[in-house]
């Protein structure tokens, strides 16, 4: 129990690092309104996807986790959130969909790269 929530917090921190960066870069309030969100997305989803090899199940957690550490950068950048903060949730939860899945498919893949191979199968 313990291990997982380290390594669930492990998740937050590297996710709100990237978008942290990705926020500072770009000199926006919201990492999703500056310019450097794609590169910030695609290194969310690197990332998710070498959670997946190196942290047991469940392996969708750990890309959807370093998704949504958008939203302690977002409260920190900009403590007043408006009306649109049920848009941004939707939005977060669709953006941590392809974080799930590439999570498990590192998950997957450590877990071929594991699996002893038969003999007769050459």
């Amino acid at each position: 129990m313990t291990g997982s929530i380290l390594r669930l917090l492990a998740c937050v921190v590297i996710g709100a690092a990237i978008w942290s960066a990705a926020n500072l870069a770009g000199s926006s309030s919201e990492p999703w309104d500056g310019p450097y969100f794609l590169h910030a997305y695609a290194a969310v989803l690197i990332a998710s996807f070498v959670w997946g090899l190196a942290f047991p199940r469940p392996s969708w957690l750990w890309g959807a986790a370093t998704v949504f550490a958008i939203w302690p950068v977002m409260i920190w950048e900009n403590p007043a959130l408006g009306p649109l903060v049920p848009v941004g949730l939707l939005m977060t939860f669709f953006l941590a969909g392809p974080g799930a899945l590439t999570s498990w498919a590192g998950y997957m893949l450590r877990k071929r790269m594991r699996r002893p191979s038969r003999p007769d199968e050459v």
